[in-house]
């Protein structure tokens, strides 16, 4: 019957639209009541550090009780490379989990989309995220028992991917310290009861099955008792919903996963046509290119507000002077983390890893070189998306993705560790050279459109009539990521590193790529005001 012909009908339906309008609009007064409480914001920060700590440390924890705890080096070095690998398939499809959805979802705060469809939408992109790399793995270690190993330590991510939904509602909901609380005893017990079995063990498969099922238990009771009060727990699967969401995150979604594969390429080749004992080695040797992001960003992400300031001022003389600074920045770190890898580099790794790399220096320095670049990359990412030229940005992911496998193909069946190390910081060189191009390129078109009155064109499509400006620009290093403000940090646990934070501005960044995990800190999240203005509190993508 139509609503005409039952106007009780259409009474009742109207009665129930205001009645859930008015729901919505009680949760966000009081989510903007704690966003403002100094109390809160304390609380907030602390949980986030603790989170963020632990995520960063949660890898290397992992890997320690694989080294420290072999009886050889060789049983060691292997058992490390198979870890290395399932790490490396966990992460690639974990941005196939995460979808980049936590990036509309922290904006949403007029909520045009319910947590019920957040979480069908989560649930939906997860499903597909172990259906992928179950085939992954296959591909990679066709050998049943290998197979079986990798596919359950991959599995782990799954954790990381499927608890951001809860978090990026909490955060919503201006209750950041409770995702915190909950990320970092999800992280802690994840992680010390899996190391702790191993070591017990000995076994990759023990240590993964009874870790996967407390920290099943450990998620539900740290997320779901408090979530209770909060808001509603059902998933929403009304279509129409959830592919509206998927469509808004799509690019997003395609930049964090061909960012992610710059990292992997050179470790997929390396196991493809070294093996897994050497593919620990590469891990191990890889370690130090992330101390040259945690350097250079300590000096540059201080200074990314004032950045988008210049930007948005018109004043392109201190934008640029500020970039520079930051690849000033870069430069410093990698003279002073290139002087002591070259000098005490291996003997330090062997002293935390229990193996000795001293054959592999030169892949060391390359590998530093490498980061250094990357750490470029992500300070010309942000240039870039202050400019609102993500759509450049995107290309050049692409095309150093496809350089990075052709780079991985070719030279690491010649070369060896070598050649790997070759494909990981010419991939990076690629995207830096590449994003200045399309920095100086891009200026006086940027430049000309702004000062006719139209802004550079959007990735994403607009929001609707009422909703805020919802995706803000996420951030660009190593491993795909949200975005955030500029004193944000929070963890992911994917790895031993992830994507620092973006650039927050008065100007409104929409769409763009998202960066793949391999510098410090995982990618935070903005929770914006309804003027969308950030709040300085980012959440841990564990």
């Amino acid at each position: 019957m139509s609503d005409a012909a039952d106007p009780l009908g259409a009474e009742g339906s109207g009665a129930a639209e205001r009645a859930e309008s008015a729901d919505a609009d009680a949760r966000a007064t009081a989510s903007d009541a704690a966003l403002d409480s100094k109390k809160q914001l304390g609380r907030d920060y602390l949980w986030n550090t603790a989170a963020s700590l632990m995520s960063s440390l949660a890898v290397v924890i992992m890997g320690i009780a694989i080294t420290r705890s072999g009886s050889d080096q060789d049983s060691a070095r292997h058992a490390y490379g198979i870890f290395t690998l399932a790490l490396a398939i966990g992460q690639q499809y974990q941005t196939l989990g995460l979808y980049e959805v936590r990036t509309y979802h922290v904006t949403d705060v007029r909520r045009r989309f319910t947590f019920g469809t957040y979480l069908a939408t989560r649930i939906l992109t997860c499903a597909l995220m172990v259906a992928f790399i179950v085939g992954h793995a296959w591909t990679r270690s066709p050998e049943s028992s290998p197979l079986l190993v990798v596919v359950c330590l991959a599995l782990l991510r799954i954790f990381d991917a499927f608890e951001d939904v809860y978090y990026s509602e909490f955060q919503r909901c201006g209750r950041l310290d409770i995702a915190g609380r909950a990320c970092f005893l999800r992280i802690f017990v994840t992680t010390f009861l899996w190391s702790g079995l191993y070591w017990a063990t000995q076994s990759l498969m023990v240590a993964t099955l009874v870790a996967f099922g407390v920290t099943v238990v450990v998620l539900a009771a740290a997320y779901g008792l408090p979530a209770r009060g909060l808001f509603p727990l059902r998933p929403d699967w009304g279509g129409r919903a959830v592919r509206g969401l998927l469509v808004q995150c799509l690019p997003l979604f395609l930049a964090a996963f061909l960012n992610q594969y710059l990292a992997n390429a050179p470790r997929y080749a390396v196991n493809d046509f070294l093996g897994s004992a050497p593919l620990g080695d590469f891990a191990i040797i890889y370690m130090p290119a992330v101390a040259i992001n945690m350097l250079s960003l300590f000096v540059f992400r201080p200074l990314l507000t004032r950045i988008a300031t210049r930007w948005a001022a018109g004043d392109w003389p201190g934008f640029a002077a500020m970039v520079r600074r930051g690849l000033a920045s870069t430069a410093i770190a990698f003279v002073a983390v290139g002087a002591v890898t070259f000098l005490v580099g291996a003997p330090l790794l062997r002293l935390v890893y229990g193996i000795d790399v001293s054959a592999y220096r030169m892949e060391l320095m390359v590998l530093v070189f490498g980061g250094a670049m990357n750490a470029a990359g992500v300070i010309l990412y942000y240039a870039l998306a202050t400019m609102r030229r993500q759509n450049l940005v995107l290309v050049a992911y692409a095309l150093a993705a496809v350089c990075a496998w052709a780079l991985a193909q070719w030279l690491t069946p010649v070369l060896g560790m070598m050649g790997a190390a070759i494909s990981y910081s010419g991939a990076m060189t690629v995207l830096a050279v590449l994003f200045v191009l399309f920095m100086v390129g891009g200026r006086r078109a940027v430049l000309s459109g702004r000062a006719a009155g139209d802004g550079d064109g959007a990735v994403l499509p607009e929001p609707e009539d009422g909703d805020e400006q919802a995706i803000a620009e996420p951030a660009a290093g190593d491993s795909p990521s949200s975005p955030g403000c500029a004193d944000q940090n929070g963890p992911s646990s994917s790895g031993p590193s992830s994507a620092p934070d973006a650039p927050a501005s008065d100007t409104i960044v929409e769409g763009g790529p998202s960066p793949a995990p391999d510098s410090p800190g995982a990618p935070p999240s903005p929770s914006p005001g309804d003027d969308g203005s950030c709040d300085p509190r980012g959440g841990p993508r564990a």
